[in-house]
């Protein structure tokens, strides 16, 4: 039996208990740099969500997003600059990725990925257009500069079968 200090009820306890395991989970499941979802939780959403699109014969689209030079960027202004980009481009990005069900997740380094559900090829394709022309015009502050960076953008549009993998898929894009 735990002990209850005097004055806390045991819903209190167990209420800030559920708390911290929500934390620790959301921890788990997210980017520390840049608050969005990572790579481990993407993979399984997105076996999730190949299964569901198989079931209901569902498009699915996949965006993949590998920010050009990158190494450059952190060998030639620091590593905090190079963090400082990544953000910007998360929280650009994050503004785009709007409908409910899609996606948005730091897939490692300098790579991002976007889920779209019912999208069709040329939805997916407009939006990677969007993305490219816009973190090209993307003025980032870093310490008195700015910064300006460009991105490779692969997309891969198509309902799953039962053999569709999550990595097959994104190796796709």
């Amino acid at each position: 039996e735990l002990a209850v200090p005097e004055g806390v009820g045991r819903s209190d306890e167990l209420g800030e208990l559920a708390r911290s395991f929500a934390q620790m989970q959301q921890r788990l499941l997210t980017d520390a740099l840049t608050g969005l979802y990572n790579r481990r939780y993407l993979e399984t959403h997105l076996a999730e969500v190949i299964t569901h699109a198989v079931n209901r014969g569902r498009l699915v689209s996949v965006l993949t997003l590998d920010v050009d030079f990158f190494k450059s960027v952190n060998d030639t202004y620091g590593h905090p600059a190079g963090d400082a980009c990544l953000k910007a481009l998360a929280d650009y990005m994050r503004r785009k990725v709007q409908r409910a069900g899609d996606l948005l997740a730091r897939y490692g380094g300098e790579e991002f990925v976007v889920l779209l559900i019912n999208s069709t090829l040329g939805d997916a394709l407009d939006l990677a257009e969007e993305f490219r022309a816009d973190i090209a015009a993307l003025e980032i502050p870093i310490d008195g500069l700015t910064l300006r960076v460009t991105a490779s953008i692969g997309v891969a549009s198509a309902i799953p079968d039962m053999h569709f993998t999550p990595s097959q898929f994104v190796g796709d894009a």
